[in-house]
This record gives C-alpha cells, structure tokens and sequence, in this order.
C-alpha cells in the first residue's frame, strides 16, 4: 500500500487556495478516476469530499480513498 502525504482538505488548510495549474492539474485527475470507476468497474463512489482526496509525496498526483459509501451499480 502506497504512503500518502495527507489530503487535499488539510493542505489547503495549510497552504491557502492551489494555484490555477494545481486545480487543473487535481481536478483532470479526479474526473479520470471517477471515469474508471464508472465505465469500467461499475462502482459509485457517492462520498468524494476534500477528505477523501489523498495526496502523493511529492504532491503532484492525487489517490480517492474511503470507499466505505461506494456501491456497485
């Protein structure tokens, strides 16, 4: 299991607003996992949140966690 460093929600905490590349950067990211998740594994996340957007070590990848709420469809 990878390390993250933390989720979206306390960095932003931290840090302020992300700049326009990083939002554009996160946000390509997240809509191609919940592309994947939809079209090939048939799965509904139903609780993406800040929270729920862990980060890479180095910040420039994100990684959608607790699936805890998700449900097959």
């Amino acid at each position: 299991m990878e390390h993250a460093d933390g989720d979206l929600l306390t960095y932003i905490k931290d840090n302020g607003t992300l700049s326009q590349h990083l939002a554009l950067v996160y946000m390509r990211q997240l809509s191609e996992a919940i592309k994947y998740l939809h079209n090939e594994k048939n799965i509904a996340h139903r609780d993406i949140k800040l929270a729920n957007i862990l980060l890479c070590s180095k910040h420039n990848c994100i990684k959608l966690a607790d699936f805890g709420l998700s449900n097959f469809y």
